[in-house]
């Protein structure tokens, strides 16, 4: 197991040490913010003209359309807080949110961009969370039509719109961390301070949502202020369509980050990715307030439960064929549906840098994903077309006489990086620093994206496969007591019951997990909940 260590020696490891080794810089303000990392909106680069042009067309009322980027959760939220807000200040206003059927972002769905340019009206087009870098399509909106832009997005700027109104985080002297969402939230604030309204207070745990799904830094301290006043105890959340998801897929228990991000995010990102039209508009219906949350909280579970088994059977009619020998996979059929190709990519990734999707006339277009950074081999090579998104995880375009050579190129690369992991320590089981547990427990809801739940490395644990306790009415936990710690499996496959239970006498076992404190009866136990592992031969221990 390849792991970096942000501590090594146990009489190092400290919890503000920690919070100050991702960037927390006010650990006071960071455990309990009281607003002081907020950026004001006025510090947003063209907030003014946005107000003015909302203003105009509020004034004169003229229909909006809002161009909603409805492939993810900060899309959605983005679309669902600046149509209510419009509407909070005329009810009568003509306000019309426009969704994407498929993964296409801002503009450059052909479909909407062909009724926006049939539309003779004066108009306001916005585009939150998308359409930053649609400068061609907006020029040929302006000059076919009566419509002025705004757009309220975080993505890179590489070709900027021209006309029209763009507010980024990207630019100017303000956090780069945050959603769509929280841009748009922003333009929001500025809408209070001219028309003399408090609406935005009532969306914060809306944006506090988007920051999760879009996996934004949540070290960074705006992020962390927005989380905390809007998502991280459930009496803090306003929204009902939100406080229903929560209610039904965690419960009542305390949650954390990681809950939204496993629990939630999933449901509503089904929704976002399949094809119901309908179900899209009840979503957003939901979080405005005007749908039975219940039923559509229900509806997202199944949408769910339909992509899970689409992207099963897929992986399983895919992964016989692949070659694990190649050092970079790229899959592409036609039963590759584009709406998953990313889901289909994790799955079959096996450890290795991965490309799936489907051939559309002369190329291969689908979404790349990585457990290493290749971006530099990779984001400009003259052998794809263009690669949109993140190191380890964007949508991707080549021609289809290029996957060999692609193949190719990285086969005969010496090496790549391999993948590692960030853990707290590492150290042999019987040198487990106890008090960890308790240090970095008491903050639960703090770790996310950019401060990361913190994890052990752990080796030499010697084990037989009788000292497994296999738990639960599915028999799907499994569970290991060793040196005072608790070693946990949960939702444990098929595979890892065969590791650890058909094993031939003494063995050992390396593991990598998180740290868990576990009390019942008044029984105090420390647990790590196990993410990855290894069985070696006793031999191992030797090299010890």
């Amino acid at each position: 197991m390849n792991v970096t260590q942000v501590f090594y020696d146990e009489y190092d490891i400290d919890f503000d040490s920690y919070l100050e080794k991702y960037g927390v810089t006010d650990i006071e303000q960071f455990l309990k913010p009281n607003g002081k990392g907020l950026d004001h909106y006025s510090q947003y680069e063209n907030i003014r003209d946005a107000v003015n042009l909302i203003k105009y067309h509020y004034l004169n009322g003229n229909k909006v359309y809002i161009l909603s980027d409805s492939g993810d959760v900060d899309g959605v939220t983005s679309a669902c807080i600046m149509y209510d807000y419009l509407k909070r200040l005329n009810k009568d206003w003509k306000v019309i949110i426009l969704v994407h059927k498929g993964k296409e972002r801002g503009l450059q769905d052909d479909e909407l961009f062909e009724k926006l340019l049939n539309d003779k009206d004066d108009k306001l087009l916005i585009i939150p969370d998308s359409g930053t870098n649609d400068k061609d399509r907006v020029n040929e909106l302006y000059s076919h039509n009566n419509i002025d832009v705004l757009v309220a997005d975080h993505h890179n700027i590489d070709t900027p719109i021209e006309q029209g109104v763009l507010v980024n985080n990207q630019i100017g002297n303000v956090s780069k961390c945050g959603s769509g969402c929280l841009v748009t939230h922003k333009v929001l604030q500025a809408l209070d301070a001219e028309f003399n309204k408090h609406y935005s207070k009532d969306y914060i745990d809306i944006v506090a949502l988007s920051l999760v799904a879009d996996i934004m830094n949540m070290s960074d301290l705006q992020n962390r202020t927005y989380y905390y006043f809007g998502l991280e105890k459930i009496d803090r959340v306003k929204n009902p369509f939100l406080r229903q998801l929560i209610e039904d897929y965690i419960g009542d228990k305390e949650y954390t980050q990681r809950d939204i991000a496993f629990k939630i995010v999933p449901k509503l990102n089904a929704v976002s990715r399949s094809s119901n039209q309908k179900l899209k508009q009840k979503v957003f219906k939901a979080f405005l307030g005007l749908a039975d949350v219940e039923e559509v909280s229900l509806l997202c579970k199944d949408a769910h439960a339909e992509q899970v088994k689409i992207v099963n059977d897929i992986v399983e009619q895919n992964v016989n064929d692949i070659d694990y020998s190649n050092k970079l996979i790229v899959v592409a059929n036609d039963t590759i549906q584009r709406n998953y190709a990313g889901l289909i990519a994790s799955k079959l990734s096996n450890g290795h840098p991965i490309i799936v999707g489907r051939i559309h006339g002369d190329n291969l277009i689908g979404s790349f994903r990585s457990p290493i950074d290749i971006d530099d081999t990779l984001a400009n090579n003259p052998l794809i077309n263009w690669k949109r998104g993140h190191v380890w995880a964007s949508g991707i375009e080549l021609p289809a006489k290029n996957i060999q050579p692609l193949v190719d190129y990285y086969n005969n690369l010496e090496e790549l990086p391999q993948p590692t992991t960030t853990v707290l320590y590492s150290c042999p089981v019987s040198k487990i620093p106890h008090k960890v547990f308790e240090d970095f427990n008491k903050y639960p809801n703090i770790y996310g994206q950019g401060l990361p739940t913190p994890k052990l490395h752990v080796y030499n644990i010697k084990f037989n496969s009788k000292d497994i306790q296999v738990l639960g009415s599915n028999e799907r936990t499994l569970k290991l007591q060793c040196k005072g710690i608790a070693f946990m499996w949960f939702m444990a496959t098929n595979k890892t019951k065969e590791q650890l239970l058909d094993c031939k006498g003494e063995q050992i076992l390396e593991v990598i997990g998180t740290m868990n404190i576990n009390e019942f009866r008044g029984t105090v136990t420390h647990q790590i909940i196990v993410e990855d592992f290894e069985v070696h031969d006793k031999s191992f221990d030797d090299l010890f």
